[in-house]
This record gives structure tokens, sequence and C-alpha cells, in this order.
């Protein structure tokens, strides 16, 4: 009888240790302290101006409607020219027709370069207000922040808006994240982190609201869709732990982070999938799309159903990124000097 219950405890032991490791291997906490969040430094309205002008583009702002792209593309160029920059094109050509990406740039230097990025093409005929105009609205608040902020930014960041995420150039050589991440890599240019901002407005507090490609991670992540999430490659552990603190730190929004095998539906559903393509190391900060927002890729996705206080929030931890000093593709852990009883585990 003491063997089996020493083989019961065992047992048991080698459960709650193996639960335990998974745990914090999933979930990857990290301590941060009190957030210093900008939030009240991002403008609502300009988050609703600019999702609005891109959803109401007719026709919808997709492959075959080059029109539509242009005028896309001159507003967040007229944008952030007001906010002090001056944007250049990478321009590219598809059967005959251009298209181009808009790249404005902080602190240019030959350090490793912190790099910002979201697509302003939009799926068929659907307004795309989550997909993707509320990531193009929040990287051009974010630019707008920085631009202020410059002294203050430590490191050389990069704000890109990419055209054609969508089907039919999904995962061809015909996204502009593709040709962007050639061009860094053909110019043997260093990069520290890309950062893919995919829909980042859409949030629910209702129970069983977030769903996930793997009915398992349901037992370690909220069902209520009301949090962020990081998204890292397998061995990308270390440097998300680097990536999440920073971002919790400026956020007083839920942070949740995974790094996951590729072929995981959904990992590598944006512009970061041709960085890692390069082995540049990159990461997508996303409200985890349709596994929540029953409106992705239909006409339903309109400006009414995004919550903009909460994108307000996501910005600000896109800021503690941009102003984060330390290199994040590294691999360093990452240290405070707060502390432990000054800390709050995320």
């Amino acid at each position: 009888m003491k063997f089996f219950r020493i083989l019961l405890t065992s047992f048991l032991t080698l459960l709650f240790l193996s639960f335990f490791g998974i745990t914090i291997f999933l979930k990857n906490p990290v301590f941060s302290s009190s957030p210093e969040s900008v939030a009240d430094k991002v403008s609502l309205d300009n988050l609703e101006q600019h999702v609005h002008f891109l959803s109401s583009l007719s026709p919808r702002r997709s492959f075959e409607n080059v029109e539509s792209l242009n005028s896309a593309a001159d507003y967040i160029t007229k944008t952030l020219t007001s906010y002090g920059y001056e944007p250049h094109y990478q321009k590219y050509k598809v059967d005959g027709r251009e298209y181009k990406n808009i790249i404005v740039s902080l602190n240019p230097s030959d350090q490793p370069k912190l790099i910002m990025g979201a697509h302003y093409d939009s799926h068929e005929n659907t307004p795309g207000a989550d997909d993707n105009a509320s990531g193009v609205s929040g990287l051009l608040e974010l630019a707008r922040i920085s631009k202020q902020q410059e002294s203050q930014i430590p490191r050389p960041v990069d704000f890109v808006f990419y055209t054609l995420e969508e089907p039919p150039a999904f995962r061809t050589q015909n996204m502009g994240s593709y040709v962007h991440a050639q061009s860094l890599k053909d110019k043997n240019e260093k990069i520290d982190l890309m950062v893919s901002i995919e829909m980042i407005g859409y949030f629910n507090n209702a129970k069983g609201s977030q769903h996930y490609p793997l009915p398992q991670l349901a037992w370690w992540f909220p069902n209520q869709a009301n949090f962020i999430a990081l998204i890292g490659k397998l061995d990308q552990w270390m440097m998300m732990r680097n990536i999440k603190t920073a971002f919790a730190n400026h956020t007083t929004l839920s942070v949740e982070s995974l790094n996951a095998p590729r072929k995981i539906k959904g990992i590598d559903f944006s512009d970061h999938l041709n960085y890692w393509n390069n082995h540049q190391p990159a990461i997508m900060v996303s409200d985890t799309s349709f596994f929540r927002n029953s409106h992705y890729h239909e006409p339903t996705d309109t400006p009414e159903t995004l919550n903009y206080k909460k994108m307000a929030e996501v910005v600000s931890g896109l800021y503690g990124l941009v102003k984060e000093p330390r290199q994040f593709s590294n691999n360093e852990s990452f240290s405070t000097k707060r502390s432990t009883s000054e800390q709050s585990l995320k």
C-alpha cells in the first residue's frame, strides 16, 4: 500500500510539474510594474477618423481596385507629412499594375532598426475596419506620438504601410511585405525586430467570446476576448519576454503571448511571415482576428464594431516597444530595476 501511495504521489507531482511547466512555456508570464500608459496622448478622434476614411473608400481597397489603394496611400502619406515625416514610396508592379508601400523613418542610423508595419489593403469587397484599418490607424497614431517624443526614442524606427497583404497576393512574392523584407535582406540592413500590427480593434467581454486554433489552448488562455495577443515562433521565447515586458509596462490592457509552430492555424497569417522566411526577427500584435471577430472578411467589418479606447491602449503598448532602449533580438533576459515587491505578474 505504501508503494502505491508513493507511486500516486510521484505521478501527481509529475502531473503538477508538467502542467506548471507548460503554463510557464505557453503563457510566458513576465513581471511588469504599474503601467506607464501613454493612451491619454493617443487621439481617439484620430483613430476613428482614420478607420472611417479607409473603410469608406469605394470601391474597396483591394488588389483589383488600384485607384482606391492609391487613395488610401495618398491619405496615409498626407497624414504622415502633417506629422513632420518625409514619406517615400517603395513601388513595384504586378501584372502591369503599380502598387506601393509607404515608409517613413525616425532616428535613422546604422544601428539595428525596429520596423513597425501594417497593411492598408482590405479583403475583396469588405470595408476592412478591423482588417486592417485598425492596424493602419494605430500605426499612424504611433508614428505621430513617436515624432513628438523623438528626442526620447533611443533606436532607429521605420514605420511601414504595406500594400497587398490580402488574397490573391497572400503567401506570394506580390505581398508588399515580401518586397520590403527582401529589400532589407538584399541591402544587408540590420533588423532588431519587425512588428506586424494586424487587427487591433475588436474586443468583447462576454464569456466564451474568445476561441483558439487548438481547443487545448483554452485551458491556459482567457475565454473572454478582452486582451491583446503577441504571437511569435517557438525559438523566440526569450525574445518574447523582452517584448512582452516592454509592451505590458505601457498599457493597462491584458497582454497574452504565444510562441508556437507555424503549422498552427493563424500563427503566420500576416506580414511578419515574410520576415520569418528571411530569418529576420518578427512578431505579430493582434486581437486574434477570426478567433474572436465574426465580422472578419465580411461586409459587416465596419468602424462601429471597434473599441477605440482599447485601441489607444494597444498603441500605448506599441509605444513601449519604440521607447525600449534594449535590443529585443539579442535574446538577453530582460531585467528591471524595481524590486519584486513593486511588481505584478501579467
